[in-house]
C-alpha cells in the first residue's frame, strides 16, 4: 500500500492506523513523502511495525506519480494499492475484499 504525503504529519497517524486495522494482514506500507519538510518522518517512525516504511523524495514533484513510482520501486509485494493522499482512510476490510475478488475473478 502507498500513502503519498506532503507535510501532513498531523493526519498520518489516522491514515497509517487505518492500514494497521486491516483484516488482511499480509501487506506492506510505504509512506512516501513528496519533499516533506515537516515532522512526517518522525511521525511514521513512531509506528513499531516492520511492515511500515518511510521514504522522502528530495524534491516535491506536485504529482502523485513520483510517490507511487518510488513505492513501486521499493515494494516487495505483487499487488499495489495507492491512496490519493495522506488524509485517506481505508475501511477495515478493503485489502481482504480486493484480494478475494482478484482470486475469485482470476483478474
Amino acid at each position: 500500500m502507498v500513502i503519498p504525503t506532503y507535510n501532513w504529519a498531523t493526519v498520518l497517524p489516522w491514515s497509517i492506523g487505518s492500514v494497521l486495522a486491516q483484516s488482511f494482514a499480509e501487506w506492506e506500507l510505504w509512506v512516501i513523502g513528496d519533499g516533506c519538510t515537516d515532522e512526517s518522518a518522525a511521525t511514521v517512525a513512531t509506528f513499531d511495525d516492520p511492515r511500515v516504511h518511510w521514504h522522502n523524495l528530495a524534491v516535491n514533484g506536485r504529482s502523485q506519480v513520483g510517490p507511487n513510482n518510488a513505492a513501486l520501486a521499493r515494494a516487495d509485494g505483487c499487488l499495489l494499492y495507492t491512496s490519493d493522499a495522506a488524509d485517506d482512510l481505508l475501511c477495515v476490510d478493503l485489502g481482504g475484499r480486493r484480494i478475494i475478488k482478484k482470486k475469485n475473478t482470476g483478474g
